[in-house]
């Protein structure tokens, strides 16, 4: 069975030189050509005590943002991904001192009437919280949960003047309380929704216009990011407890596709990579190693990693955040979100009496998202092999770089476009490898374009074919 990879030259024989080094870079999602590829529509539904638990998740996310601004001031720009999300919980505080500060803030920020009427209310809210009214949410919660680590931080002498004026703490109080009503009852329709979606939109652009017009200092970075933006920081990073991060690789099974050359194969002018795959069971395989030198680390993992055919749908499944925090352990799902003290969520046992049952549900939602593609890309055909950053390979930032066996490279197709100087660059390596590895039956192809087919077609080398193989 073959399966095809296009690549650009300079991918091939330049800085990343992968057919001399025989490996395949798996993207990260920043990456890939699609955005909305892994898009999940993620909702809350729970309990006061998940509710109570996410809201101290927030605060111990905050407040460790906090007080490395307090430390550190703007001498070192944050990189919130450094310090979030937090998996653990206050017990997870490196000092009893800490614990005792932290408690001290949680129990501040519970006798405000507004906080607790606002967890008991959506722990009885029938209908699920999506992602745009939990960010309202915060962002209505953000200047009270400000006010009191202030105030604790002024009572333990870590600072010496609160952040805004107390004064306006009633104004916050109001303002909240009115967000809160709505948002918490879920009295809000499709109508509201696409509104809330909207200002979402326009609070994070009014950003721009504030820093284009001198109204956000620019010196000031680490500030803006725990005063002003850490809400919707913390809605993006803790989705992290939930899924791995993941990689992937693309294939097709077609390399006919003249807008797959153009896009994929640098305008004509790169190649096409025929890879040797195996079947079983109506699935495809492929062999892969995380080592440097193939044949020399014997200590390298290899794995059969299965290509998953990219499915094209512009529909997205719901997913439920607190039964896909599955990048947590037992103990820390347990004594961090579905407990409290010795009270224990309604949800916990209906998600956990059957593990098996939960666990594949899991991983159906997992590859759910990292398989699907909008209807607009079905033309590519796409399989693709998926790495997540739990399988043991050594990560970029971008990504992961597997090796191949040199004989698992059935042939190669030389682009439309390609230089001469290109095809006798890759020639070279190409016979190199072959005797290196006792290959004798490397296919060499041209692609053309097909008046009878109106595709591209290719044309098997036959001389150049046994040239690399002698």
């Amino acid at each position: 069975m073959e399966l095809y990879r296009f690549r650009r030259v300079d991918n091939l024989l330049g800085g990343f030189d992968e057919l001399e080094s025989q490996t395949i870079f798996f993207s990260s999602r920043e990456y890939l050509n699609d955005p909305m590829e892994g898009h999940r529509k993620i909702y809350w539904e729970g309990d006061s005590i998940l509710w109570e638990n996410l809201f101290i998740n927030y605060l111990l996310s905050f407040e460790r943002l906090l007080s490395v601004w307090v430390v550190s001031g703007e001498e070192r720009e944050i990189v919130v991904e450094s310090y979030l999300p937090i998996s653990g919980g206050i017990d997870d505080l490196p000092t009893v001192e800490y614990q005792n500060l932290f408690n001290k803030i949680v129990t501040k920020l519970k006798g405000y009437e507004s906080c607790s009427k606002l967890i008991d209310t959506l722990g009885k809210r029938l209908d699920p919280v999506s992602e745009n009214e939990l960010f309202w949410i915060l962002k209505s919660l953000h200047p009270v949960i400000i006010y009191v680590a202030n105030t604790v931080y002024l009572e333990e002498g870590l600072v010496n003047k609160y952040f805004f004026s107390e004064d306006k703490l009633a104004a916050i109080e109001d303002i909240m309380l009115r967000n809160m009503a709505k948002f918490a009852s879920g009295e809000i329709g499709a109508k509201e929704h696409h509104e809330l979606e909207h200002l979402r939109s326009e609070y994070t652009h009014r950003a721009y216009t504030n820093k284009i017009e001198g109204l956000i200092n620019s010196s000031r970075k680490n500030k803006a990011l725990v005063l002003q933006d850490f809400p919707i920081l913390y809605l993006q990073n803790i989705q992290r407890l939930m899924y791995p991060d993941w990689y992937v690789a693309c294939f097709m099974s077609t390399f006919h596709n003249s807008a797959s050359w153009a896009h994929y194969g640098d305008n004509h002018s790169g190649a096409c990579l025929i890879y040797r795959v195996e079947e079983d069971n109506d699935a495809l395989f492929l062999n892969l190693r995380s080592g440097n030198n193939q044949g020399q680390d014997e200590k390298a993992k290899t794995r059969r990693l299965k290509f998953y055919p990219v499915e094209y749908s512009n529909d997205n499944r719901d997913v439920d955040f607190f039964a896909s925090l599955g990048q947590l352990t037992t103990p820390q799902l347990e004594l961090c979100w579905y407990s409290i003290g010795d009270i224990v969520s309604d949800r916990y046992e209906s998600l956990f009496s059957d593990e098996s049952r939960w666990r594949k549900n899991y991983w159906d939602m997992f590859y759910h998202a990292v398989t699907r593609k909008s209807l607009d890309w079905k033309p590519e055909c796409e399989l693709r092999l998926i790495v997540s950053n739990d399988a043991g390979s050594s990560g970029k930032c971008n990504g992961y770089t597997l090796k191949y066996d040199f004989r698992n490279l059935k042939g190669l197709i030389f682009g439309i476009r390609m230089t001469e100087e290109n095809k006798i660059k890759l020639i070279v390596a190409i016979k190199a490898k072959c005797k290196k590895y006792g290959v004798k039956d490397f296919e060499l192809y041209e692609a053309i374009y097909s008046e009878s087919e109106k595709n591209v077609q290719r044309r098997k080398l036959i001389g150049l074919s046994s040239y690399v193989n002698c």
